[in-house]
């Protein structure tokens, strides 16, 4: 099939709204409601139905455009796999322009469609030529061919993971791809059509060691308050990781960063070249893989949460540095290329500390069939930052984070136990994004990490053994945080299901600063009390994984052992007799009569032991 390819162009100046588009409201279909999208007037979107040579619009008008070119493998990459190929076309800043450039686009041969750019959320989001269409059943294809044919709309191909998704071109069509998008979810014949948006600014945070590392072992440093940290020393008596495999879904991970290099899982992926292999495309990916899965006990760096854990890098690129190229890519085909890989490829759990933009059915989709056909039909667990907001901005948690209650929406505490905010003891001036969706909150700020090299960020510094960031933060530092206890509770018990750990994190939460937060029963909040800032509370990672231990069962009595996991005595009469309890051991009597202790009952520091009589 012949990829009709589309060219971009993003005309960026200040001007006014344009009264070309005033009369026009932009929507399209989300879960069978219409999603209005804001205009962004500071630039265009010139959609062209084939090759245009750059001297036809430098002569049509009379601007000078910036081409960049890609001769490389992965260009070639980008174009086998219906990227659009991008340019950026620089205006001067002057008023009133916009309409005349509007109508200049439109006169060009070869432009098929020119549109505004859109904010959405908060983020912008352009149009790239092409839309989404998803079938009720495969029978439905021809119904598909039928319709694009009689509006002149190419299909470029199906969804490598997802097969019942389909992306088409508009770029021959007099349908530009919004209303092409609309009139087909309209006709009922398909179950979704959408747009295909390129979203930018996705990351949720833009910001050696192991004393530095309050979120581990808070004693009061950045003026924080002791204990306020996710208990996890403890936590690594029972299990450090296992190999449990956590993608990482972001910029790419160093993989041979000192620190991670022994923990990389033999298997990567990215997904802006649809090709086996990470890239780095910024440092975001190796910091929240350096809280996750950092080595331990190396006399370098700092520790992971889960310091035995695997880390699977799965690059996605989030905007600038892309946009540096002069390549834009589907963003949302893309995130729900990686969140299907993930899954397809042995991960357990998924990281995303990203979010923002447009709703999207398609990634959706993915992450559905993450949660429920991950590890085998046990369901992989899924994870997402809550988002950041800045003082003036919403602060309602943001897409996909709150798309789906079987995720694990994270938010982000200060050393204080604060939901971060302005005013919080740390003194950085963002906000946490909280709501209804929220589920469990870690740290957030001040948060040491591996790191890429970059001169730009004063806080990344040289080692003689890598790169490190001195202060990551944002819910981009308190989700990978969640992931790592996740793999600890999944190295603790295989078996669980996905729902199984959410509830375990869920219900193990430490009621952080209940001074400041009443936490209440809530209605469809079935795992103790609850708030609206701040969730179930702080992470627990030793409450956590202790509860998510096998339940061993003994009747009468334990003799003459040694005891290390989650055991239950029942019976009328209970005797424990030259018993040594270990500090991994949590042991639950629950006795009709009585309970008898006989000599050289020893119990380590550590362990639980805990009567019931009945």
């Amino acid at each position: 099939m012949n990829i009709t390819r589309s060219l971009l162009l993003v005309c960026g100046f200040i001007v006014v709204q344009s009264r070309i588009m005033a009369q026009q409201d932009f929507f399209y279909y989300y879960n069978g409601e219409k999603i209005y999208l804001q205009i962004d007037s500071t630039s265009i979107v010139v959609i062209f139905d084939g090759d245009v040579d750059s001297t036809v619009i430098h002569k049509h008008h009379n601007q000078s455009l910036k081409w960049r070119t890609h001769d490389n493998a992965q260009q070639k990459q980008y174009e086998k796999n219906v990227m659009p190929i991008v340019s950026v076309y620089s205006m001067p800043q002057n008023r009133g322009e916009y309409e005349i450039v509007f109508n200049d686009f439109k006169k060009v041969k070869g432009v098929s469609h020119v549109l505004p750019t859109f904010k959405r959320n908060g983020n912008r989001v352009d149009v790239t030529g092409n839309f989404y269409v998803k079938l009720f059943s495969e029978s439905d294809i021809s119904v598909l061919e039928q319709t694009a044919k009689r509006h002149g709309i190419e299909i470029l191909g199906k969804n490598e993971y997802m097969p019942l998704w389909y992306t088409l071109s508009c770029a021959k069509s007099s349908l530009n791809p919004i209303e092409a998008a609309n009139l087909f979810y309209e006709m009922k014949l398909f179950e979704y059509a959408e747009p295909a948006f390129y979203m930018y600014d996705m990351m949720q945070s833009a910001d050696t060691f192991y004393e530095d590392q309050w979120n581990l072992k808070n004693r009061g440093q950045n003026n924080g308050m002791s204990n306020v940290d996710i208990n996890i020393e403890s936590a690594w008596n029972y299990t450090k990781g296992n190999d449990i495999v956590v993608a990482v879904v972001d910029c790419g991970i160093d993989l041979s960063h000192p620190d991670l290099a022994n923990n990389i899982c033999d298997v990567s992926f990215d997904a802006v070249s649809v090709s086996p292999g990470s890239v780095i495309w910024g440092g975001h990916g190796t910091a929240c893989a350096g809280i996750i899965g950092a080595i331990q006990n190396n006399n370098i760096g700092i520790s992971g949460v889960a310091p035995e854990c695997k880390l699977m890098s799965i690059s996605c690129c989030f905007g600038q540095i892309l946009e540096s190229y002069g390549v834009y890519i589907n963003e949302a085909s893309m995130l729900a290329n990686a969140i299907n890989f993930a899954w397809n490829n042995g991960a357990d759990v998924i990281s995303n500390s990203w979010g923002g933009g447009a709703e999207s059915s398609i990634i959706n989709d993915a992450i559905t069939a993450a949660l429920t056909q991950g590890r085998e039909g046990l369901g992989c667990v899924v994870v997402f930052s809550a988002g950041n907001a800045r003082p003036n901005e919403p602060k309602n948690v943001r897409y996909p984070a709150n798309s789906n209650p079987d995720i694990l929406c994270v938010g982000a505490l200060s050393p204080c136990g604060e939901r971060k905010n302005p005013n919080s003891c740390d003194g950085e001036q963002w906000h946490s994004c909280y709501g209804s969706e929220l589920d469990i909150m870690a740290p957030g700020v001040l948060i040491p990490t591996t790191y890429i090299n970059s001169s730009e960020n004063d806080y990344v510094i040289p080692t003689d053994y890598g790169y490190y960031h001195t202060a990551f933060n944002g819910t981009s530092a308190a989700c990978p945080h969640v992931a790592g206890v996740a793999a600890l509770i999944l190295g603790a018990n295989l078996e669980l299901t996905a729902k199984e750990v959410n509830n375990l994190i869920e219900v193990t939460a430490k009621k952080i600063r209940p001074d400041l937060y009443s936490y209440a029963t809530t209605v469809g909040r079935t795992n103790g009390t609850w708030h609206n800032e701040v969730g179930y509370g702080l992470l627990d990672a030793t409450l956590a994984v202790r509860s998510a231990r096998p339940l061993g069962v003994i009747s009468d009595s334990i003799i003459m052992q040694s005891v290390v996991g989650r055991i239950e005595v029942t019976g009328t009469n209970v005797l424990l007799r030259d018993v040594n309890i270990k500090k991994t051991a949590e042991v639950t009597i629950k006795a009709e009569k009585n309970v008898t202790l006989r000599p050289r009952i020893i119990i380590e520091k550590g362990a639980l032991v805990k009567t019931i009589n009945n």
